[in-house]
């Protein structure tokens, strides 16, 4: 279908001028012609899930847009997008774009791209080093953060290569030809008050370095931050007395990090379980206050697992360029080389999920990384186990829970092992005993339940 203004009233609550949130996914549009013309305070665009197959209308809805969902389309052409000079973020995935699309956004100034699920780039053994080599303004691609170190080892990658019998060829020319409007593009540039904001205080020729990538993570927490708040502002209708997240969460968390660097990598390991396993909100809850991760500073951590998931995928990534900028630094954190990979490998993949109508289908996937991947999925629902067996209300949850009996069953490549561990931990308090020996000997088996869930986890 093209898009009607009927349509765009239907899904917008405002009138069209002053709406700055408008969701068209999953409409069937096939071309968006100039209907977006009259949308002239537009920030969020999502038109993920039709079938678009170039971005041609985008750019007439105003200066002002700067999150821009185009993910599950039939996209060839980005040629709509040549026209803006910066964006917030910017979703490209699940599509069938090939490398000389990519040309029309070397000018562009991208906080957050993403690429993956388009198979005629992903096909390439060396994709996340052409794409960084191709758009040298992206800080972050498929949820990982281009760091300064990152930009200087691509560089000495096609230095090395050019020596080799077969060097690798970079996939644009540096110096292509380059169109009259993209000559021209800072004159007729679509450029609002974010874009001017983000250009003024990192200026394209700006020195890269440790300090430059902390400080695109702070900007990036509090340009996420402003994407969560705008979308709840559209939907707090469907969300009334429901919980609202605060407006600084991500901002203040990110403040505390640097002072608590280890127990909030505490939190993004339960973060990326639980949305891997899916677990009760009380034995969260529960788990974070054993833990003393339920406040962190002024941070209240247990409204980051109340997000929706797709915005807790957020929150993971911006954790994990922490910690990757955290390596770049010689800091661990508190996470092992093997844990990080876990993480590294672990966060792609929910990336990929988290933007994805169809999921992952694991068929694509070679079976040397769908074993790699089931190791590290083993490795973080063993650490997460050690850490949630110390939690009481943990126990009651094995023969009970899917998520807690899914954990248990990876964590020890056991599928018997709940009804085993539910069998040794079974035991009732004995009939006549008074309040301290129950309490005594509740300790006593809380002990003994830990002590068998480490025997039989798999290390």
């Amino acid at each position: 279908m093209r898009l009607t203004n009927q349509v765009l009233r239907s899904r917008s609550e405002r009138p069209l001028s002053t709406v700055e949130y408008l969701d068209l996914s999953n409409l069937g549009i096939v071309s968006l012609g100039e209907r977006l013309s009259s949308c002239t305070n537009l920030e969020t665009l999502i038109l993920s899930g039709n079938k678009l197959q170039d971005a041609i209308g985008v750019d007439v809805c105003g200066k002002q847009l700067w999150h821009l969902d185009l993910s599950n389309n039939w996209l060839q052409s980005v040629d709509g997008l040549s026209r803006f000079l910066a964006l917030g973020t910017l979703v490209l995935s699940n599509n069938d774009l090939d490398w000389p699309v990519l040309a029309n956004l070397t000018h562009l100034h991208i906080l957050s791209l993403s690429l993956h699920g388009n198979q005629k780039l992903e096909r390439d053994p060396y994709y996340r080093i052409h794409v960084i080599d191709c758009l040298p303004n992206v800080w972050m691609l498929d949820g990982r953060i281009v760091t300064s170190a990152e930009r200087i080892q691509v560089d000495q990658f096609f230095k090395d290569s050019a020596l080799k019998e077969r060097p690798v060829r970079h996939k644009l020319r540096k110096k292509f030809f380059v169109t009259s409007t993209l000559q021209t593009i800072e004159r007729h540039a679509v450029c609002g008050r974010k874009a001017i904001q983000m250009l003024k205080s990192y200026p394209k020729n700006g020195v890269c370095n440790i300090e430059m990538d902390w400080n695109r993570l702070h900007y990036l927490a509090k340009d996420f931050q402003d994407d969560i708040n705008l979308m709840w502002k559209y939907i707090r209708r469907k969300s009334r007395g429901q919980f609202v997240p605060k407006k600084t969460l991500l901002v203040d968390l990110f403040e505390v990090r640097q002072n608590h660097g280890e127990r909030c990598n505490m939190v993004l390991l339960l973060l990326m379980a639980s949305l891997e396993f899916l677990f009760p909100t009380h034995l969260l809850k529960d788990t974070l206050e054993t833990g003393k991760l339920l406040t962190i500073g002024n941070v209240q951590t247990m409204d980051l697992f109340l997000l929706p998931r797709t915005l807790r995928c957020k929150v993971v990534s911006l954790l994990f360029c922490a910690v990757k900028v955290d390596r770049e630094q010689n800091e661990d954190g508190g996470l092992y080389m093997k844990l990080y990979l876990c993480l590294f490998h672990m966060m792609s993949e929910l990336t990929k999920l988290s933007e994805s109508t169809a999921g992952v289908d694991q068929s694509d996937q070679d079976s040397k990384l769908a074993a790699q991947l089931q190791d590290y999925k083993c490795l973080l629902a063993t650490e997460v186990a050690q850490l949630m067996c110390i939690v009481p209300s943990f126990f009651d949850y094995l023969d009970r829970d899917v998520g807690v009996m899914n954990l248990m069953r990876v964590a020890t490549a056991d599928p018997d092992i709940n009804e085993k561990l539910t069998e040794i931990c079974g035991t009732k308090s004995e009939e006549g005993e008074d309040e301290e020996e129950v309490s005594g000997r509740k300790g006593y088996r809380v002990k003994e339940k830990k002590n068998e869930v480490l025997r039989f986890s798999s290390f």
